[in-house]
Formats: structure tokens, sequence, C-alpha cells
């Protein structure tokens, strides 16, 4: 197999592959198989590439494991008919080149992230010292046969006794799973009583998804011949049941394109029928041509064993990826679309605070400054005595400076006229209430609940943040629409500045009209994009009426009408993005990087990945 190519991959989903799960808040439904990939291959790396092969003992409470963990190696644990659990850590048989002082290093590598400890005494096993716990001890011979003369790899065996899967004690399942996704080769020990519970079928499923070899072993049986008839029943009546849901438990497909249910079927079965002092050469095949238990362990080819365990989990792995970047192609496209609606909401929001204001004091600034220039470019001079100016007119000019100038001296007095920063922050606190409310009550439930508290603070975090500066784009729409009215009424042009005397008035630029509407920014009662120049008028009699009515008489509504467009458009993206920068994270802030992390997640990266673990893809036939 190209092991290189393989190692790099399973390295590179370690990384992708948790925080995808975290993205999709699926971080506690890790399947059996990707834990294994990532026990083997961790400890392939550690051991240069040549793996020793890891054996386990596995199965329920009182099958005897544990008696045929003692008649293998000869290394005493707790056995027998004593109060469960037995033992709660693992005991392991170790090659007896191995167990050596400068070996330390080398035995760690084989069960990586394990506490290993040598066992000096029976009674380590019943202490419970953490899940990862692995008393070990060599054992020259195994079952008689001396591990020296065996064959291919087999110094390299390590067989380990686990404790129950199915006891009272919760850490016990997690310790014998654990071992389980590192062994390659698993004995799994069942009595005849219980070969057909539902729990044991489950984790004989477990087993057939993760084992590169699978020995079968039926205990407590009054002859090897019930054994059979046992193993039979399973094969042929509770695992071909519709009715049972273990059926479809055993049609998934391993990496070589087997069923679970075909490699069951394969697998070689022995019986160790009851007796009062049961050894090993009570052991008897059930499948004919079997080898003894200890000469089947011993005769394995730890590379090749080594290799089909790695690619069992390699396949496992690679098909549940799969599924798991199908759920994230479907989670993305929600996120995109939830993603979407929240910028909807703050452009419409954006809109809704720059149309709630007119640029009063900066569009007649710019008006007044292109008349003045107009009056070289245009024209050099045009008599046109203030006295001839109708008396109406003389006194809206007037009576708008003074409205002005008075608006100006007293800012924060409650009229029309304010300054730029007061208008706006009254009107995002309102804005930001409402869209507080409004994703509230909207929220997708993989965000999870929005409390009040959060919302205040938030609200309040937006109330301090310093609102951004308009930038100029907007005044240069607005300048090219006053050039072209200064062309077209150069006696008007001549006019504004001499009769609206404001020259006098400082920070003019910094005032914008309130437009007052009652009821949120947001209702239905506002149409956003009207609440401009053709909104003015909804805004009272005073001064909004007041410059409308001269706009009208001196032709400049089109210039009005210009600078209220493009005000909008440009402030209401820059307040959109002012919410997006210091409302959103307050109220979504997590959850947003989380759904812009999926959006740029490198799914494409993940699958191939995944198809890199695959038979095919190692050159495997």
């Amino acid at each position: 197999m190209k092991l290189d190519s393989f190692l790099n991959a399973t390295d590179r989903l370690a990384t992708l592959v948790p925080e995808l799960l975290d993205l999709l808040g699926e971080k506690e439904k890790t399947p059996t198989g990707w834990q294994a990939l990532l026990e083997r291959a961790g400890a392939l790396r550690l051991q240069g590439g040549k793996l020793s092969l890891v054996a386990t003992l596995y199965g329920p409470t009182g099958a005897g494991k544990s008696t045929l963990f003692r008649n293998l190696t000869g290394i005493e644990v707790p056995a027998g008919d004593e109060i469960r659990p037995l033992s709660r850590g693992c005991a392991m048989a170790v090659p007896e080149q191995w167990d050596l002082p400068e070996r330390g290093p080398a035995l760690r590598s084989v069960l990586p992230g394990f506490d290993l400890r040598p066992l000096d005494r029976p009674d380590r096993l019943r202490q419970e010292d953490g899940q990862g716990l692995v008393w070990y001890r060599s054992a020259d011979r195994l079952g008689g046969e001396s591990r020296g003369g065996a064959g291919p790899g087999a110094p390299g065996l390590f067989l380990v006794d686990v404790p129950d899967f199915n006891s009272l004690e919760i850490a016990n399942h997690e310790r014998a799973e654990r071992v389980l996704r590192r062994a390659e080769v698993v004995v799994f020990v069942v009595t005849g009583d219980s070969y057909a519970d539902q729990k044991v079928v489950e984790e004989l499923a477990r087993c057939c998804q993760v084992a590169a070899r699978l020995v079968i072993l039926i205990t407590k049986v009054s002859s090897p011949e019930k054994a059979r008839l046992k193993w039979t029943d399973l094969l042929d009546d509770k695992l071909t049941r519709t009715d049972l849901p273990w059926r479809a438990k055993f049609q998934g497909k391993r990496e070589d394109g087997r069923t679970l249910e075909q490699f069951l079927r394969e697998c070689p079965v022995h019986a160790w029928p009851l007796a009062a002092n049961p050894g090993l050469e009570d052991l008897r095949p059930v499948t004919a041509g079997a080898p003894p238990l200890a000469s089947l362990l011993l005769g394995l080819d730890a590379e090749k064993v080594a290799a089909e365990g790695l690619l069992q989990a390699g396949a496992s792995t690679s098909e549940w990826v799969g599924q798991l970047a199908n759920r994230a192609e479907v989670a993305r496209k929600e996120r995109q679309r939830w993603r979407a609606a929240l910028d909807e909401d703050l452009a419409r929001a954006g809109l809704a605070v720059a149309g709630h204001e007119f640029p009063i004091g900066r569009t007649l600034e710019v008006l007044m400054e292109e008349s003045r220039a107009g009056q070289n470019r245009v024209f050099r001079w045009i008599t046109y005595p203030f006295s001839r100016i109708s008396g109406w007119l003389q006194g809206g000019f007037q009576a708008m400076t003074e409205a002005i100038r008075s608006a100006i001296s007293k800012p924060g007095s409650g009229g029309e006229l304010v300054r730029l920063e007061e208008a706006e922050r009254k009107s995002l606190k309102r804005v930001a209430e409402e869209l507080a409310d409004k994703w509230r009550d909207r929220l997708p439930a993989w965000v999870g609940a929005l409390d009040s508290a959060r919302c205040r603070q938030a609200c309040d975090a937006l109330a301090t943040a310093t609102l951004p500066s308009p930038k100029t784009n907007w005044e240069e729409t607005l300048r090219q629409s006053a050039r072209e009215w200064v062309e077209k009424n150069p006696t008007w042009a001549h006019t504004l500045p001499v009769v609206l005397d404001l020259t006098t008035v400082g920070g003019l630029g910094l005032f914008v009209l309130d437009i007052g509407t009652t009821g949120g920014l947001l209702g239905s009662h506002v149409v956003l994009g009207s609440l401009g120049a053709g909104g003015l008028v909804a805004g009272g009699a005073g001064l909004a009426a007041m410059l409308l009515r001269l706009a009208d008489k001196m032709h400049f509504q089109g210039v009005l009408e210009e600078a209220d467009r493009a005000w909008r458009e440009q402030r209401g993206r820059e307040i959109a993005d002012h919410l997006r920068q210091h409302l959103l994270p307050g109220l979504l802030g997590e959850k947003l990087r989380e759904a812009d992390r999926l959006t740029s997640f490198p799914m494409e990266e993940l699958r191939r990945l995944a198809a890199e673990l695959t038979r095919k893809a190692n050159g495997e036939s």
C-alpha cells in the first residue's frame, strides 16, 4: 500500500474532521472506524512504519476472557467466579524482549496515548487509575508455543485482556472500546447463553467493522457441537430475520467489498466447553480446518494483517467522511441562506437609518460652492438686485437662514435640524432593538437561544461604538447635479449664495434634517427610499417644508433628489456595515464565525483525502 500517502491523508483528516464535527455540533458522534484509524496510524508512525500487532480478548462479563488470558500467557490475573467486575485495568502480554527498561519508548509506541505500567501483582488490575491504564508483563510463550519459533511478525504480537463491555461500570466500556480501536485482531469471547443478547450482537457488529482478523470463541457450552448449533442459529436465523434490527447492522460493507455478515461467516470459530478447571487442551475448533487458537494468533503475518487493519479502518472512515461531507454541504447551504437573510436585514436597517435623515447642511454647502464657482465658469456677472426678488421669496430665504442659525446655535434642542451623530444614534438604538427582537424570534435551531441580557449587552456595545464618518463619494453625485443646475439656472445660482447668508455658519455640513416618523423604523409604514426629498413634506411645516418650497421656486428639486438618493445608498451601506461590525458580534458572533468557516471549509479537499484511504487509491486489488 502507499503508506506515506495514506498516513499523510490521515494526519490532515485528523485536523479537518474534528473541526467540521465541531462546526456541525457533532463532536460526540465519532464512529469506531474513525477512532481506530487514528489509533493505528498513530502507532504506525511512532514505530517507523513497522506495526506490531495488537490482539484483544473482547467480550461480555463472565465469558471467560481473563481465564483464557491466564491460560494463554501464564500471567496471573483475577479470573473465575469472583465479584464483578474482576478488573478495571487492561492486562497485556508482551514479547519477552520488549519487557526491558530500554524498550520503554518502543513499548509505548505500540499503544500510543495509553498509560503503560509493569504488572507486579494481579490485584493491580482492580485499581481504577484512568481510562488508558494497561498493566503489562512479558510472556515468552503463548498457549505453550514459543514466540521465537513462530511465523513472520510473531515477536510483535501483543495480547490484551480488556474489561467487560457490558458491566455496570461505564469506564470499563470505554477502556475496552479504546483497545478495540487499536487492535487489528479480535478474539470475541462469548458464552453459549449470551450469544444472541442485543448488546453482544451490537458489539460483534462493531468488531466486524474495525477488525482485520476476527476469531469467535463460544464458552461454557456442553460440547463443540452445541457451540456450532448456536453459531449457526445466529448466522442463519437471528441475522437474517427482517423483524430484528440486527440484519441491517451486518449489511454494511468492509473495505474488500464483503458485507459484515459475509466477513463474520468466514471467521474461524472455536468452542471452550464448560469445565471445573478449563485448560487450553479443552479448546476445540468448530470451523473445519481451523488451527488451535494459539497457533492461529502466532501464525499471523504481522505486516499483512497490519496493512489490512489500516485499510479496514480507512475504508470505514472514507465512507463515514463522505457522509459527513454530504451533511456539511446541506448545513453550509442552510448557513449561507441564514447569513444572506441577516445581510438583507442589515441592509434594510441601514437604509432605514439613512432614510430617516436628509443631509441638508452639506447639500446647501455644495450648492453654494458650485453657485459661486459658476459665476466664473458660466457667467461673469449677472445683475439681479435682491430687491427684485418677491417679498415671499425674500421672507423664505431670511426665515430659512434664521432657522438654520438658530438650530446650529442650540444643538440638541429637539428641532428638525440636528447633528448627524445625534440623529443616527437615535435611529440606531431603535433599529438595533427591533433587529434583536426579530432575530430572537427567528433563530435556526442550530444557533440556540438568544437571551434578553445578551441582546441588551449587544445594543449597549453598539451605542458606545464610534460611528463611521460618511465618505465623500455621494458628494460627487450631488456636485455633478449642482453643476448642471447652475448651468441651466444661472440667475438663481447667482442669487442663492447672496440671499441664503450662511457664510458665517460654521459646521453646517455636520447637520441633517431629522425626518420624523412614528413607530419603528423597520415597520411597514416606512417605505425605504422615499424618506429623503420626497418625504420632507411629511416631516412637518417647518424647515423641511420651507426647503422644498424654495427648491420648487428655484428649480433645484432635482439636486435635492440626487443628494437624497446618493446619500441613502452610500450611508445605508455604511450603517449596515457598522451594525455588522458592532451589533452582530455581540448577538451572534460565535455562530457567525462558525457559519463563515463552514462556508469556506475545504470540502473538496476533505473528500479527496477520504478517497486516499481506500484500497483502490492504495493500489490494492
